[in-house]
């Protein structure tokens, strides 16, 4: 599985009450460069705080009651797990949460659903770059009172609950789910917090949902929904659980690939649990791919792509505008295998094969980016064909350009000698350089032929 970096297109607020503080508070999502990662910003008379969000930053198991707390050079936020459950659930893997109030705002349910529809507005960008991700390679599980969980590998990444209360509307409940974005849209997202009516006012008494109501939570009274509510789910309640486990997981700062096995678990658990994971993935030697990636390495560009050796004719993508051009490069040595045949003694870099290197590149610029097949990816789609020079030479780097229409632009760099073959420099616009070649003047002057 691969996940590219994603960040919001332009900024957007809200505001609200908190859920437990009922304070005013007023949040807004801002797009972040690459590997900045979920951070978030609390304005004070001292300047700016950032709180990255991970699980580095939560406090103790013990101070995790009923909502997820972050604290940083004694600056705390509180209830950040339905802000995060929504980026995390929708992909995004960079973004500034400047957060005045201590508290995310409430916007007519407590559930992810308002911060996605935020997402909505700001729009979704992606960021041309893969994002470092934990794949889980042998399982873990943790036990906390009656709260357990584990995780094993698998394929994608998939959450399963389990709850069980006492009270006749809730009972047993299970659900499971691949996270995905759209499914996380529409299954997990609308899932509204709840309590139960004979814990509501000692919560109170601890200063908790001070700024809960009917409006934007689920009450439950002895077999009864306070106030007429409906249910949006016959489940809602073990699938408003698995959004506060999206939310306390993604503390691990990046994508995870695994299944994750919860039963009874909450805030406290769901931390200490995200602690052990991220324990285990920071320690982890990071090289294909690295922890911040500045390219798509060779392990990135094999994760997209089905071609293997000698059929994968690209080594690294440098740059990338999703839908627009892509940068790559191919490294060529005198191994490869069409140098045995292709004018042995001074071996050129075959014409068809650079043409495949080019078609290889254009599929990471793929508009849609959707992982899956590799006509999926662009590999296969038809793009004009112009002549290419072949003057690759062995022991030479190949850098070439693609825009997603045509061919944009074709050059050998570090390149030695043309061995007499200038007129292969230019050729319908496709232009290969030469050390000797830009020694005779710029393009189109002297020793350029057309």
């Amino acid at each position: 599985m691969l996940w590219l970096q994603r960040t919001v297109d332009s900024e957007v607020t809200i505001e609200g009450v908190g859920l437990h503080s009922g304070a005013p508070a007023r949040m807004t999502f801002q797009p972040a460069p690459v590997n900045t990662g979920l951070v978030f910003v609390v304005p004070g008379p001292g300047g700016d705080t950032r709180i990255p969000a991970l699980v580095e930053h939560a406090v103790a198991a013990a101070d995790l009651v009923r909502a997820t707390t972050l604290q940083h050079e004694g600056v705390t936020v509180h209830t950040v797990e339905h802000v995060l459950a929504a980026l995390y659930g929708m992909g995004v893997t960079n973004c500034v949460i400047r957060l005045e109030g201590g508290e995310p705002p409430v916007m007519g349910c407590a559930s992810s659903l308002p911060y996605v529809e935020m997402l909505d507005r700001a729009g979704l960008r992606d960021q041309g770059l893969p994002a470092t991700y934990h794949k889980i390679t042998r399982p873990a599980s943790l036990t906390l009172g009656e709260a357990s969980l584990s995780v094993v590998p698998a394929d994608d990444f998939r959450v399963s609950f389990e709850i069980e209360y006492d009270e006749p509307l809730i009972g047993k409940q299970s659900a499971s789910f691949e996270v995905r974005p759209w499914i996380f849209r529409k299954e997990i997202a609308p899932a509204r917090t709840f309590a139960l009516m004979r814990d509501v006012e000692g919560l109170r008494r601890q200063g908790l949902a001070l700024g809960g109501s009917l409006e934007n939570a689920l009450v439950y009274n002895d077999g009864v929904l306070e106030g007429g509510q409906s249910v949006r789910f016959a489940d809602e309640c073990v699938r408003h659980k698995i959004l506060d486990l999206l939310g306390d997981l993604a503390l691990l700062g990046m994508p995870l690939q695994g299944h994750v096995h919860a039963r009874l678990s909450g805030h406290a658990a769901n931390v200490e649990f995200t602690r052990l994971l991220a324990k285990t993935e920071r320690r982890m030697p990071r090289i294909y791919p690295p922890r911040e990636p500045k390219h798509w390495d060779i392990a990135s560009i094999m994760a997209i792509m089905p071609h293997r050796y000698p059929f994968l004719l690209v080594d690294r993508i440098t740059e990338l505008e999703p839908g627009k051009r892509v940068v790559g490069l191919k490294n060529v040595s005198i191994n490869e295998p069409f140098f045995q045949g292709h004018f042995p003694g001074a071996p050129d870099h075959a014409r068809g094969v650079d043409h495949r290197g080019h078609g290889a590149g254009r599929g990471r610029a793929a508009p849609e980016q959707r992982r899956g097949s590799a006509r999926e990816t662009g590999l296969f789609q038809r793009h004009r064909c112009c002549p290419l020079p072949a003057v690759g030479f062995a022991g030479r780097s190949v850098a070439f350009r693609a825009g997603t229409a045509q061919i944009a632009r074709y050059a050998l760099q570090d390149a030695g000698d043309c061995l007499g073959r200038r007129d292969a420099c230019c050729r319908s616009g496709a232009h290969v350089y030469h050390r000797r070649c830009l020694s005779r003047g710029p393009e189109g002057g002297e020793g350029w032929t057309r």
